[in-house]
């Protein structure tokens, strides 16, 4: 069996897989469900704080980024931090992760690196990161460590509606 993390309107939900009933989990939209689909990332609209939703019993908490517009956000495959995309106002997109109490906001990867909404764009080891300079949009995957881990590599052949969604594992 499994869980799907569903948005609807104002509200988000989260249903397995047999059919079984939806669990209203609140009033945001949701950004992300763990692995372990015990914790989801949302949000009130782009821009705005994320939270953590507990599934189940828990207290809902925000992950403050203070200087940080961002938009998206997904769960590190360490399962002790969050990946977010964003920017400082007027300042170029980057990544960042936040640790799951909410400490340590941290910029990672390149500067000025964009990726598409509703992408993970972290490879399930971390050391990786997919996503395209602007203004030039040309997808590419790229170390975690910057230029100390090597040159990015091209994904060639995608055509203009093509997106790279994640990784596959492996």
């Amino acid at each position: 069996s499994g869980d799907v993390l569903l948005n609807d309107g104002p509200g988000m939900y989260l249903r397995k897989v047999d059919g079984s009933p939806a669990l209203h989990l609140g009033d945001l939209i949701g950004r992300a469900l763990s692995a372990d689909a015990r914790l989801v990332i949302a949000s009130k609209g782009f821009g705005e704080t994320f939270q953590l939703v507990p599934v189940g019993a828990g207290t809902q908490r925000a992950l403050p980024t203070p200087g940080i517009e961002s938009f998206f956000a997904w769960f590190h495959p360490d399962g002790k931090r969050i990946g977010i995309n964003g920017r400082t106002k007027g300042g170029s997109w980057r990544h960042y992760l936040i640790n799951m109490d909410g400490s340590e906001l941290t910029p990672f990867g390149p500067d000025n690196l964009e990726h598409y909404a509703g992408q993970v764009p972290l490879s399930n080891d971390g050391r990786w990161l997919c996503g395209y300079p602007l203004p030039e949009r040309v997808v590419g995957v790229y170390p975690v460590a910057g230029k100390d881990g090597g040159d990015p590599i091209i994904v060639k052949g995608l055509e203009p509606l093509e997106v790279v969604i994640r990784f596959a594992e492996g």
